[in-house]
């Protein structure tokens, strides 16, 4: 408990200290494939963990407009038998105040332990709260297909947190 404390006593004297100038965002989030209201029913579906990291190739300002970046976008489903995605792409934000909504389209490979390899895209919309050098993700929405045989494509839903560099 001592040591979350002193954790989260950092974290929140690095985000106190000033603006970051945001070329760089790290961040972590928690991935459901599906949505039911029955959280009994939701253990059937896909859960993991997804890591984005975002490098910033033009923005308009610094703390208000437009903002171009790459991402490289990293997801492991199912931890039993695991999926990994690894993707790369384009996203889009325009800041608000705090408020940054963006969309984001990914391309690249989902792997198994079996050595299996195909074609993924991961088209995602969402929102980062912005407060100083840490950033939360209250909600992001995707789609996501694979071009395996018979691979239906389904809906992820995240949330998390990062830092901004």
């Amino acid at each position: 408990m001592r040591k979350l404390l002193l954790t989260l006593t950092f974290l929140l004297m690095i985000s106190t200290i000033g603006l970051a100038q945001d070329t760089v965002k790290v961040g972590i989030n928690f991935v459901n494939s599906e949505y039911v209201v029955n959280p009994i029913d939701a253990i059937e579906y896909l859960q993991g963990l997804s890591v984005n990291l975002d490098a910033k190739v033009y923005s308009q300002n610094e703390n208000k407009g437009f903002r171009l970046a790459g991402v490289f976008y990293y997801k492991r489903d199912n931890f039993t038998s695991p999926t990994d995605t690894y993707a790369f792409g384009p996203k889009l934000s325009y800041r608000v105040g705090f408020v940054e909504p963006f969309g984001q389209v990914v391309f690249g490979l989902n792997t198994t332990y079996n050595s299996d390899k195909v074609f993924s895209r991961i088209y995602s919309a969402g929102a980062d709260l912005n407060f100083g050098y840490i950033y939360v993700r209250p909600i992001e929405v995707g789609w996501q297909r694979s071009e395996a045989f018979f691979s239906p494509a389904n809906q992820t839903f995240s949330a998390g947190l990062g830092l901004r560099f």
